[in-house]
């Protein structure tokens, strides 16, 4: 959602890579602002809860950070608090950001426009 595609490389003799369940299929769980949306009206306003969103500190935080920030810039974002609480999830979106040239076509250009694109003026991370 936020980073560029791979690329094709040239033949490896060997490839050493980590790949948490990397045997295993999994359904393409993309996160789009309405779903966060949705989530955050029915437990944060409906229920009067609090919504806590369990990510993976590289990849789902930043995509999730990614989500916040296009419904705030949409003025659809609640007037709530959120936090990133993780110690290794602001870390990695910290690297993450401090690499641009590896956003995808979509991202580069939202930075046109906003400079920051994981944070919204509320977050707490």
């Amino acid at each position: 959602m936020i980073l560029k595609s791979p690329e094709d490389f040239p033949q490896a003799d060997v490839i050493i890579l980590e790949s948490t369940y990397g045997n295993s299929l999994h359904d393409n769980n993309m996160t789009t602002p309405e779903m966060v949306l949705r989530w955050i009206e029915k437990a944060c306003l409906q229920k009067k809860g609090k919504l806590i969103m369990p990510a993976f500190s590289v990849g789902r935080t930043q995509e999730l950070l990614y989500a916040l920030n296009q419904l705030e810039l949409e003025n659809r974002l609640p007037d709530l608090d959120y936090y990133v609480d993780s110690p290794l999830s602001i870390e990695a979106t910290e690297v993450v950001k401090s690499h641009p040239e590896y956003f995808n076509k979509r991202i580069q250009q939202v930075m046109k426009s906003d400079h920051d694109p994981l944070a919204s003026k509320d977050s707490n991370m």
